[in-house]
């Protein structure tokens, strides 16, 4: 958070104290609070708070710094965890050719920062698809700590489509993906390519 959120987070942090506990805040409280998050994001703070307040075993009790700390690591290496289940279920159904739709957003954006749906597709022993769950999983946690927004309903896009020119930015991008194809004896994609045509 910068200085200029304070006024923000105090809202928020006495909303949720009389709203909540029925107590009123100190300013000097606030300051401690204010200064022990300050590393995450307003929006992170927000979403913890909130998971505070929804988790039977801790809405008992008011929240300390630590407390918020606690909830966003565990949300951020569960949401991630979870988040592989539903990629390595795609890759062993539906593979580098088919464009796979995810609920999470923030998936197919890590995807793309890691080469794109046919790079994460590309491991060829288990020991190499570890390697790329771990790197999912980091960066995916990275992404949920630095508090960046789910887009629900995004896309990532197989080889039948790249070749087809959908999700590719330029048509001349789609015609040297197929020529590349062709050269190398992709079959199936030189069909597509094609049938595109």
């Amino acid at each position: 958070m910068k200085p200029e959120d304070l006024t923000a987070f105090t809202i928020e942090l006495q909303a949720l104290a009389k709203g909540y506990y029925d107590r009123e805040l100190q300013a000097e409280t606030i300051i401690w609070y204010f200064e022990d998050l300050q590393h995450h994001t307003l929006e992170q703070v927000r979403y913890a708070l909130r998971l505070h307040v929804r988790t039977p075993s801790r809405c008992n009790f008011f929240p300390k710094p630590g407390n918020l700390e606690e909830l966003l690591a565990a949300s951020g290496s569960e949401r991630s965890s979870e988040a592989w289940v539903a990629v390595d279920r795609a890759i062993r159904h539906h593979g580098r050719y088919m464009s796979v739709q995810f609920d999470d957003g923030l998936i197919a954006g890590v995807i793309d920062r890691m080469g794109g749906w046919a790079a994460i597709c590309s491991a060829e022993s288990e020991r190499e698809l570890l390697a790329k769950k771990v790197d999912f999983c980091r960066r995916y946690e990275g992404a949920c700590l630095r508090g960046q927004v789910q887009i629900a309903g995004s896309r990532v896009i197989g080889l039948i489509d790249q070749a087809r020119g959908h999700g590719v930015k330029r048509p001349q991008e789609a015609r040297s993906l197929l020529l590349s194809r062709s050269h190398s004896g992709d079959e199936l994609t030189v069909k597509v390519a094609q049938e595109g045509r």
